[in-house]
């Protein structure tokens, strides 16, 4: 159960990081786990994944980086910074992580005083999308730093280690705050209030009986939308606005931190996983939050496709419990 806590401070190292997206290793040839991911479980899967094991022989190859210590120095090309180093990146690399990890680590940063100090690293390729988030936060363009092609290394002066923060009202509300209202004519308004959100326009997690989904959501005054299209400023836009927001658990559900107290929610699980994060998103900011779960989630022999079927019939009685 997380806690709303803020960091257990910050601190200070010297560091480099190689890799895109990179590992941090310290002087000591460590690597920094909160640079991995915020929680224990997942850093532990992530160093026992094939990617990460490529990555560490890619280093012992190229660098003569020997497992997680043992480190005797790069002979690669280097990028050096002094100023104080915030990376946001990590191999959970996608908008629901960023928003709900990364930006309340911007969050604390700006508590601490240290936003106009800092420079921010991206990976090499990051997306409009982050630029713009950290815009939004007061980050300034020459403060962005991107990795550097493969096989060089950002050497950190001053890195910044900080584990995860938890999600908390306060980190949520300066998220939601930082984000302006759309400026748009009244006869460019959404016509409703009632959100799908489609991934149409991804290969994993698709809802498998799609057609009748959004036959009923249409008969219910849905609009269907694919974040992923829009800017922050209009999902911002789309999410503030709602009143009930329907889709297949994904990234999208990031932006419940827009949603007004009492919007209700109805999340899809597939048959293989249920993730409660934006369960634990809508309780924290006073939302209702409903979910379905694949009626295939008993068969053993279905649940690694990654994708969702949905219970017509519970998903008909759960609109006319929200809508009536």
């Amino acid at each position: 159960m997380l806690t709303g806590r803020g960091p257990e401070g910050i601190t200070f190292c010297r560091a480099e990081l190689v890799g895109d997206p990179p590992l941090v290793i310290d002087d000591e040839g460590t690597v920094i786990e909160e640079a991995i991911f915020r929680t224990p479980e997942r850093t532990r899967s992530m160093i026992q994944s094939s990617r990460l094991s490529a990555q560490v022989r890619v280093l012992a190859g190229h660098y003569g980086f020997r497992g997680f210590r043992g480190f005797r120095g790069f002979r690669g090309g280097t990028t050096e910074l002094s100023q104080p180093v915030v990376l946001m990146t990590s191999p959970w690399n996608n908008y629901g992580h960023w928003v709900t990890e990364h930006m309340i680590k911007v969050f604390w940063v700006c508590r601490y005083g240290l936003l106009d100090k800092c420079v921010f690293v991206l990976e090499s390729d990051a997306p409009n999308w982050k630029v713009d988030w950290l815009a939004y936060a007061g980050v300034c363009s020459d403060q962005i730093v991107r990795m550097p092609p493969r096989h060089r290394i950002i050497r950190c002066e001053r890195y910044l280690v900080m584990k995860y923060p938890e999600i908390s009202v306060e980190a949520l509300g300066w998220i939601n705050s930082i984000v302006p209202n759309c400026a748009r004519p009244e006869s460019r308004r959404p016509a409703s209030n009632r959100l799908f959100l489609s991934r149409s326009g991804f290969q994993f997690r698709q809802i498998r009986n799609q057609v009748a989904v959004e036959q009923i959501l249409r008969a219910n005054g849905f609009d269907s939308i694919e974040p992923s299209l829009l800017s922050v400023a209009e999902q911002a836009d789309r999410f503030r606005s709602a009143s009930i927001v329907v889709g297949p658990q994904g990234s999208a559900f990031s932006n419940l931190v827009f949603c007004r107290p009492d919007t209700h929610i109805v999340e899809f699980f597939g048959a293989d996983k249920i993730h409660l994060l934006n369960r634990q998103l809508a309780l924290t900011l006073g939302l209702n939050h409903n979910f379905l779960l694949d009626p295939r989630s008993h068969e053993r022999s279905k649940r690694s496709d990654g994708d969702v079927e949905v219970d017509i019939e519970s998903l008909e009685q759960m609109l006319l419990q929200i809508i009536g």
